[in-house]
């Protein structure tokens, strides 16, 4: 369940609010940033993304978005609302980490190469010393320290709290024994390198995915009046001040639905303006466009997080605590079985910075991130690791047939009539069909514009057709009122009446040979055809190879379509898909989808929305495309960007390979530190080891996860 569900749940008028947080170092820091969030007010929920920066929150609307930053703020980081990331702190941690290791250098190599038994050295040495522990304490270790009061302040342990306390304790030796400020120096060079090349690591992974994301369209803000004329779709959602009009909804509501606005009455984000023209005052943000959209919510942080990813967030939750009570106890232990209080805190010291629950909180969203830039490479946007997770187990694929597999975009390739003229039956057709978006409504639309000199639609003159009153039917076609006929344009097996023999035997043909046919009736006799258009269309040339790829993995392909047996059998031949389901309306589909998962299988449906909303919901990953209004997007798991249709199967292996790399930086991580802390504890590694190998294990995990990477 989402955020936004439970806040809905609860009663309130939820909203959904985009944050971009930056300044985070670890899993700890976004479990902190959600904390500081949900105090805010008892209506928020809120999740945070270490890895891409992103925080969703949902919240009540009387909750105003400046708390919000102000809460993150408070919690020690930088904030910014929509899609751009603030700067980062200037930590510069490349920077600091190079000075702290010259301190180091510099505490070994001094005493080696001066002579202690000379007059004046000593002291020279000591106050070097002291001087380069305050450079390291006071500004190398800085973002450490900082990070770690924050931390105590949100009642938060961290990964920071394990370094400070770290640096702290061996700058305090450090004052006793000169010995230790190379310790205290070591530690931190170390740790600030790890963290430089970490932040770089995921600044080029977020790089290369935001640069396939198109972006959103220009800012519209509420109270701001704009124009959609016909066929235009409306970006924003909005209250009608000038103008009437009749507007498509199908698309966002999941069935056929036309509706007519006037002024005063509101109109929905996505909608298309099929005849009229609206001025509207915009109440809300624009939606995006189709492919910005996509990206935008298949990028978005979810709540359903999978089992691994919660177990993963507990463990570093208590992470940080248990590592801190075993450094006291190996101190103690030391202390009173050697009687070496420096000896005590040198493994205490290794024990705190062996720890690192880093690796434990970036095994997992590392790798979907790098996981979702590769699948962005192949043209896809799934939704997240449950996305992922949802495509690792498909074994059956459910394609619709127009506009997945064929082109969506059939041309008129034979008109025939009875006892009308055939010209006739195009003309009126093309106008009832005008501004609707089904495919087959656009190829006939095209045609009539092309043959019969129809420029527009509710203009009058010569040459030229007025159409009004669209509806859409639920079963599928429009009826409407052109020039005072009602016409109806629809499938076949919607007419109750049997047709004459001769447009029988034009669909029997035109069927045959692979074509759609429509039917065409006038008013008052709607049940009876009187006239039939053929169009065809194109199967994409990536189909066959995509099913191919499916085919070979082992996964069962199945075309389900609206339209006739002839032309899905024809569709299925090309594409090489031996089941077939033809005339199958939206409910239809959901039954061959429940029926595939009641014989055990997983399935994935592939749709491009015009009437698949239900499946897409029904089956265990949907997939459209993005270049498609905003609830069909939402409905689905997967957005793909283009008409390759051999994203499918290769984001299908993809998601198999991230399996692979999430269990094994699972092991690693956990095994790690399994193994590390006792081994400081029994003084087997030394803190300046142990600071090395706690960032070696973070490097471990990044370079595992960029394994996924598409070449």
């Amino acid at each position: 369940m989402t955020a936004a569900r439970t806040a809905a749940d609860r009663g309130d008028a939820a909203r959904l609010v985009r944050l971009r947080v930056s300044g985070m170092t670890c899993v700890a820091c976004s479990n902190r940033v959600e904390r500081a969030l949900r105090r805010v007010d008892p209506s928020v929920s809120a999740s945070v993304d270490f890895v891409t920066g992103t925080a969703t929150v949902t919240a009540g609307p009387t909750v105003p978005d400046a708390d919000l930053a102000a809460a993150v703020v408070g919690a020690g980081y930088g904030v910014a609302a929509g899609t751009r990331l603030p700067p980062e702190p200037r930590d510069r941690p490349g920077l600091r980490a190079a000075v702290a290791f010259a301190v180091y250098l510099l505490a070994w190599i001094v005493p080696l190469a001066t002579p202690r038994t000379s007059p004046g050295v000593a002291p020279a040495v000591s106050v070097l010393s002291w001087i380069g522990l305050a450079i390291v304490v006071a500004w190398c270790a800085w973002p450490l320290l900082r990070g770690a009061a924050s931390g105590i302040r949100q009642r938060i342990a961290t990964m920071d709290l394990l370094v400070a306390g770290a640096v702290v304790a061996a700058g305090g030796c450090a004052v006793v024994s000169p010995d230790f400020v190379g310790v205290a120096a070591g530690i931190t060079a170390v740790v600030l390198a790890g963290r430089w090349l970490r932040r770089g690591a995921i600044g080029w992974i977020q790089s290369a995915l935001t640069r396939r994301v198109p972006r959103a369209l220009a800012a519209i803000d509420p109270g701001t009046r704009f124009e959609v004329g016909t066929r235009a779709v409306v970006p924003a959602d909005g209250i009608v001040v000038g103008g009437a009009a009749e507007i498509d909804v199908t698309v966002l509501t999941g069935r056929p639905e036309v509706r007519a606005v006037a002024a005063g009455q509101r109109v929905p984000a996505g909608a298309t303006v099929l005849l009229g023209e609206l001025v509207v005052a915009a109440d809300s943000r624009p939606a995006y466009d189709g492919y910005a959209h996509a990206a935008d919510v298949m990028t978005a942080p979810r709540s359903l997080s999978t089992a691994a990813e919660r177990l993963a967030q507990r463990a570093v939750a208590v992470f940080v605590p248990v590592v801190a009570v075993a450094a006291v106890a190996t101190a103690a232990v030391w202390w009173g079985l050697f009687g070496s209080p420096m000896a005590a805190v040198r493994h205490a010291v290794a024990v705190l910075v062996v720890a690192c629950p880093c690796a434990v909180g970036l095994a997992i969203p590392l790798a979907v991130m790098v996981a979702s830039g590769a699948a962005a490479r192949l043209g896809a946007y799934p939704r997240g690791h449950r996305a992922f997770e949802d495509a690792r187990g498909v074994t059956a694929v459910v394609f619709d047939k127009t506009g997945t597999l064929t082109a969506g975009a059939p041309q008129v390739t034979g008109v025939c009539a009875a006892g009308v003229p055939a010209d006739d039956v195009l003309r009126l057709a093309a106008a009832a069909e005008a501004g609707y978006t089904h495919p087959v409504a656009r190829g006939i639309a095209a045609a009539g514009a092309d043959g019969a000199g129809i420029g527009g639609v509710g203009v009058d003159g010569a040459g030229r057709t007025t159409a009004v009153r669209l509806a859409a039917l639920p079963e599928g076609g429009v009826t409407r009122d052109v020039d005072g006929t009602t016409v109806k344009v629809a499938a076949p097996r919607t007419f109750p009446t049997r047709a004459d023999e001769l447009l029988r035997r034009f669909r029997r043909d035109r069927e045959a040979a692979g074509e759609t046919v429509v039917f065409i009736a006038l008013g008052p006799d709607l049940g009876r055809p009187v006239g039939a258009i053929a169009l065809a269309d194109h199967v994409e040339s990536s189909a066959a190879s995509a099913v191919a790829e499916l085919r070979a993995g082992g996964v069962r392909t199945v075309l389900v379509t609206g339209d006739n047996p002839y032309a899905a059998q024809h569709t299925a031949d090309t594409a090489g898909i031996t089941e077939v389901l033809g005339e199958a309306g939206p409910e239809a589909k959901v039954d061959i989808v429940r029926q595939l998962q009641a014989l055990g299988h997983r399935v994935a449906l592939v749709g491009d929305g015009m009437g698949d909303e239900p499946a897409l919901r029904a089956a265990d990953l949907g997939i459209t495309f993005s270049a498609r209004p905003a609830a069909v997007v939402d409905a689905s798991d997967m957005a793909l960007t283009g008409a390759d249709l051999r994203a499918v199967p290769r984001v299908i292996a993809l998601s198999q390979r991230l399996h692979r790399i999430v269990v094994e930086n699972l092991a690693w991580s956990l095994g790690y530190n399994v193994f590390a802390i006792p081994l400081a504890a029994t003084g087997v590694i030394g803190p300046l080891p142990a600071s090395a190998l706690m960032g070696l294990s973070s490097a471990v995990v990044v370079a595992n996860s960029l394994r996924l990477r598409v070449r």
